[in-house]
């Protein structure tokens, strides 16, 4: 990491602190696993590593009514570890995740409204983080689009898994999803 990318982490992690400062996980929900009736009247920087990467947690987040208190977390995570810190057997870890998560598409079981709790200065917070992204992970971003025979061959290999995942993004393709929708949900406030 660079000087330039030092500046920007540290700009970002000082910025997540002020826009959630005041988030603290005070009203879990009844029947919450054991590990994380831990983090009752915990303030978002107490959650451990591990319970941020528990197997499949962070793929509840747009839709999780305490968005407000892990997102931050996992936003922070992403910053200081970065690519050291893998998120299951993914070995580009978080990052990735947290951008197709970002990205506002809503998963096929609900018709929520992903990131509803999430305030203004919350939102535009979540926008400067994205838009460091090409800087701090310049990798993801090597290939803009994927070609149609890579759609295709995508489809197939999905459907030979018995998915129908249909739609193929390239990581860029995702930011720029993720980049639309925090702009918009920025504006409407």
């Amino acid at each position: 990491m660079d000087a330039n990318q030092q500046e920007t982490v540290e700009r970002l992690i000082r910025q997540i602190e002020s826009a959630f400062s005041n988030v603290m996980f005070d009203n879990p929900p009844e029947g919450l696993i054991p590990v994380l009736r831990q983090l009752k009247n915990k303030h978002w920087r107490d959650i451990p590593l591990d319970v941020l990467n528990m197997k499949d947690f962070v793929y509840h987040l747009p839709m999780n009514k305490n968005v407000d208190y892990f997102l931050p977390a996992y936003m922070v995570a992403i910053l200081k570890y970065q690519k050291s810190y893998a998120y299951s057997n993914d070995p580009e870890g978080l990052p990735i995740i947290m951008l197709g998560l970002l990205s506002g598409r809503r998963p096929r079981f609900t018709d929520k409204t992903p990131y509803a709790v999430i305030n203004k200065k919350q939102s535009f917070t979540v926008l400067e983080f994205l838009e460091a992204y090409p800087n701090l992970f310049p990798d993801l971003f090597v290939i803009k689009t994927f070609p149609d025979e890579v759609k295709k061959e995508l489809t197939e290999v999905h459907r030979s898994m018995g998915l129908s995942i249909t739609e193929h993004l390239t990581y860029y393709e995702l930011w720029e999803k993720a980049m639309a929708f925090w702009k918009s949900k920025s504006a409407a406030g």
